[in-house]
This record gives structure tokens, sequence and C-alpha cells, in this order.
């Protein structure tokens, strides 16, 4: 090998060497990394080291409520900062690690069904122990105001869906069962829309308080029986229910039509009995006002009779008319002598 060739090698060789020092002697690339909100997400910044650089992640879980909205992010974009970890002796031996941890809550609504004979049926018991099953449709969602409260109530890992088929089916099915227990298994169709409602209203408002909201709640496709004979028993009793509610129904509109007829044949009889009155009353007028007219020509005729009697008198003094002894003759006026006088219209009967 000739001088030159051994002036390159060295170079090459000292080249090699310094390119491996250096190398070793810085840190690797920090890659910057972003993380995305959607529209239907909240996003909350949960620092997990702390400003003496203790790992913060585990006290997370117990920091209170003001704590997560205090690390609420509006941002749909932003990039997550990075902290090199050290591993070993030499400058590359470590790696990034994010100081930050992005919590994604979605308050998309989540709507599904509670089936029969699944995981997360409804199921429940009579006080005589008799099994049966009530499906269940449900619309719950996250509000933007109550992310940090749910949060703080739930693992943050855990999903709504999760939290719906285990905590809120199983809150349900605790208090409707403590309802239905008490009562017997002919009792329960006729309470079951009372029970469910009363047991919706609370769970609304036990959700609330923990950042979930029941939009709604309900049963659907009537009650399923474990025992096939019960659901035949009570399907029975049902329809001999119905049937005789429509004969009630039936009795009471006949009763009712019968107290219509009589009302309206006492309404007659009433009016009948007013118009007989009226006409009795019209009658004993009528008779009294002739009795009183008779009585009035009574005593015009006697006046008249008297006026002529006068009359005559006067006439027969005129005449010359006497008796012996020279007393003046007395006539007796009577309707005869009336008309034989000429007078016969003056007497009215």
């Amino acid at each position: 090998m000739n001088k030159t060739s051994k002036i390159v090698a060295g170079i090459i060789g000292i080249v090699i060497v310094f390119l491996l020092v250096f190398l070793f002697c810085i840190r690797p690339y920090d890659k910057p990394t972003f993380a995305e909100v959607e529209s239907n997400e909240t996003a909350f910044l949960i620092p997990l080291f702390s400003d003496n650089g203790t790992n913060t992640e585990d006290q997370v879980k117990i920091d209170s409520e003001k704590y997560y909205q205090e690390h609420m992010v509006q941002d749909k974009l932003f990039q997550i900062p990075h902290k090199w970890i050290k591993t070993g002796r030499w400058v590359r031996s470590g790696h990034y690690v994010d100081t930050v941890k992005v919590i994604k809550v979605s308050r998309t609504p989540i709507s599904g069904v509670w089936e029969p004979n699944s995981n997360t049926s409804i199921k429940l018991e009579t006080k005589e122990s008799s099994g049966f099953q009530i499906p269940m449709a449900y619309n719950i969602k996250i509000t933007a105001e109550d992310c940090a409260k749910y949060l703080y109530n739930y693992s943050p890992s855990k999903k709504l869906q999760e939290v719906i088929d285990t905590n809120i089916n199983k809150w349900i099915v605790g208090q409707m069962n403590e309802r239905f227990h008490a009562l017997s298994y002919m009792e329960v169709s006729e309470n079951k829309d009372r029970i469910i409602n009363d047991v919706v209203l609370e769970a609304k408002d036990y959700f609330k308080d923990r950042g979930i909201t029941i939009e709604s709640l309900t049963a659907y496709d009537g009650i399923y029986w474990d025992d096939k004979a019960i659901e035949d028993s009570i399907s029975k009793l049902v329809n001999a229910q119905a049937t005789q509610r429509a004969k009630d129904e039936e009795l009471k509109v006949t009763l009712k039509q019968k107290e219509i007829d009589i009302a309206k044949a006492e309404a007659k009889a009433a009016v009948e009995l007013v118009d007989a009155k009226k006409e009795r009353d019209k009658a004993n007028l009528k008779a009294s006002t002739m009795n009183v007219l008779k009585q009035q020509q009574e005593i015009e005729n006697s006046r008249i009779l008297a006026e002529a009697q006068a009359s005559a008198i006067k006439i027969a003094a005129e005449k010359g008319t006497s008796v012996p002894g020279g007393q003046a003759t007395t006539f007796v006026i009577n309707s005869d002598s009336l008309q034989s006088l000429g007078l016969g219209d003056l007497m009215k009967r």
C-alpha cells in the first residue's frame, strides 16, 4: 500500500469514528405528533408530569371534576408535546414520551335496546319468584357541559356504551326488582307502566348527577314470562277481564239510556201536569169571571127594575090612576109588565 492509499484509509477511518461518535452523542429526532378532535367530541389535555418531572398519570383518576374542567381544550387540532426519557449511558439511550394525555369524550347519542334473553336483558321476579323480562329501548348521551362530570365519575377509558350496558342496566334492574318483588304475578301487568315510569324518572336524575343524560328509556313488546304456563294463565285472565269490561260498558250504556228515557218521561209528565194545571186554572178563572159578571148583571137588572118601577108609578100618577080613598095604585113591575109598557129592552139577562 503506497503512502497515498494509507492517507486516504486513515481519513476514512477518522470520518467513520467521527460519525459514530456523533451518532452516539445526539438524541434521535423528536418527530411531532398531533391530536385531532372531531366536531362531536370534547377533549381534555391531562398533564402526565408534574413540575419536578414526577409522572402523575395514576393521580389523574382521583382528581376533582373541577380539575377536568380546567383542562378542557377547544382546539380541534393541536400538537402533543414530548419528553425525553433516558434509559442508558449513551446519549441515544432513551425514548420520547407524551407529556400530556389526550382524553376525548364523544357527545354522540347512543341508541339501543336491552333485548330478552341477552347479556343486558332486564330480568325481574315477583314475590313468588316467578321470573320475567321486560325489553327496553334507550337513547342516552353526554352533553358538552357534563363531559368533565362524566370523567370524574367514570374511568376515562370507559366508553359510554359500556356504562350503559353495565352501570345503568344494573341500576335499572335493581330498582325495578325492588318494586316488582313486592307484587304477585297477577299484579305485574297492571302495575308495570307505573313502576317503569317511576324508575325511569329516578334514573334520569341519578345519572344526570353523574354526567349522563337519559333522553328516553322505555319498555316495548310487553312482558316475557320465563314460565309459559304463567303467560297463558295471565292471557286468559286478561281476555276474561277485557270481556267483562266490555259487558260492563254495555250495561253502563243501557242504564244510561234508561236514565235518559226516564228523565224524558218525567219531563213530559211534568209538562203535561203543568198544562193540565194551566187548563184547570183557566177554567176556574173563566167560571169565576162568569160568576162575577152574573152577579154584576143581577145588580144591574135590579137597578133597572127599580128605575122602571119608579117610572111606571110616575106614569100612573100622571094618568090619574088611583084607588078608593084617594091613594095611588102601586104597580109591581116585573119583566112581563115591562114588556107591556114597552120597556122590555131595559131588562138584560
